[in-house]
């Protein structure tokens, strides 16, 4: 019932926290949300129509690790931008990076064209902020800072309900979707 709740929430266009354990599903709304997004660009008329969904997550690794999975799903897609590797960022409709790469992307004057096709951000291992080591100050600059809806994911918030109230400071009527 949850992805359901869920499925709603991403349709209309509203962000979200969505705490629920590892393999239940949360991946699974990540890749409807681009699905969603990338149905949308096929009735766009030109590049600057067209929508892109941000995929942050804490570590390369996992930046890699979803590329991947986002290749073998969509087809390339797919940018990529870490420390270490850059691929398509600046023509995707999907892009995966770390927050480091993200803010960096939201405050370079030369990418404002396209930081306004931004349409849905994804933040997986979102509890991410609560941790100075993994760069939290980070993490909350780049909520605070865009002008789209988000899924905020994790299966290790501590108090959902306080840290959805948070979120809600950052960016206004966050759902708080629980499993």
């Amino acid at each position: 019932a949850w992805q359901r709740d869920l499925l709603d929430i991403v349709d209309k266009s509203e962000s979200a926290l969505v705490v629920a354990p590892t393999s239940s599903g949360k991946t699974f709304i990540s890749f409807y949300t681009m699905k969603q997004i990338l149905l949308e660009n096929k009735s766009a008329k030109n590049l600057n129509e067209t929508g892109t969904v941000v995929f942050v997550l804490p570590t390369n690794a996992l930046v890699l690790q979803v590329s991947a999975e986002v290749y073998c799903r969509y087809g390339p897609v797919y940018g990529v931008i870490t420390r270490a590797y850059k691929h398509n960022a600046d023509n995707c409709r999907v892009l995966i990076t770390t927050p480091n790469y993200f803010e960096e992307m939201l405050l370079s004057p030369t990418k404002q064209p396209w930081v306004k096709r931004i349409k849905y951000v994804i933040f997986d291992e979102v509890h991410c902020v609560a941790d100075s080591q993994k760069g939290g100050h980070i993490w909350t600059r780049i909520i605070s800072m865009i002008n789209c809806p988000f899924l905020a994911l994790s299966a290790t918030v501590g108090n959902p309900e306080e840290f959805c109230e948070y979120l809600n400071t950052l960016q206004s009527k966050v759902h708080l979707v629980k499993f």
